[in-house]
């Protein structure tokens, strides 16, 4: 397995291309942006899915051209799939550049993806939005924008809710340890490294 991160620009959105290197399979992760360095790496491999950890417009503003040139089937949890199809709902309205983007998979908790010979698990997270997942392959979880280094996603925008989020979070603190994460924006951490300062956390949501 491998992990390449790519950082849009205008939002400092991270995109992640999880690749079976064996099968030279991937799926793209929250592309934000649509670069020319993102398009020559995934020249040399098939795109099976385009993978939405929830959906906001700083990570889907490269669905559009990504799917054009991939014929990647776009999925994203049940709950956000209007989102993706509503400028307002997926905030792009207010940017000047509305997305209005069909899902063509609508996911639950607990679907298996498979990937080449990857398994992906979608872990229904909502508080961030209601739809907001993670995504958890071997010892990494993408945890998009529900965990941070440090940090935990916004709730007060539409859709939101602290004390999901909260249950969110214990959550996956309990069921996944030892994990890797990815996050959405800023730098990778592990789950130890972010349990431990979550309890003094809470008291900002």
């Amino acid at each position: 397995m491998r992990v390449t991160k790519y950082i849009s620009e205008s939002m400092q959105e991270n995109c992640y291309v999880l690749e079976d290197e064996k099968s030279k399979a991937c799926a793209v992760i929250d592309p934000g942006d649509f670069t020319d360095d993102l398009l020559a790496y995934i020249g040399n491999l098939k795109v099976q899915y385009i993978l939405l950890t929830h959906g906001h417009f700083d990570h889907i503003w490269g669905v559009e051209k990504l799917k054009a040139i991939t014929s990647a089937p776009v999925a994203i949890h049940q709950a956000d799939g209007d989102m993706l199809r509503d400028p307002e709902s997926n905030l792009s309205a207010f940017t000047g550049k509305s997305i209005a983007i069909e899902a063509d998979v609508l996911l639950n908790d607990g679907d298996l993806i498979t990937i080449g010979e990857l398994e992906v698990k979608v872990l229904h997270t909502p508080g961030h939005t209601p739809g907001s997942v993670c995504y958890a392959c071997g010892g990494v979880v993408f945890s998009g924008d529900t965990i941070f280094a440090g940090s935990v996603g916004r709730t007060d925008f539409p859709g939101g809710d602290a004390g999901k989020l909260v249950d969110s979070v214990d959550m996956m603190i309990k069921s996944y340890p030892g994990v890797a994460l990815y996050p959405g924006h800023g730098e990778m951490t592990t789950m130890e490294e972010f349990a431990r300062s979550w309890e003094s956390l809470k008291n900002w949501l």
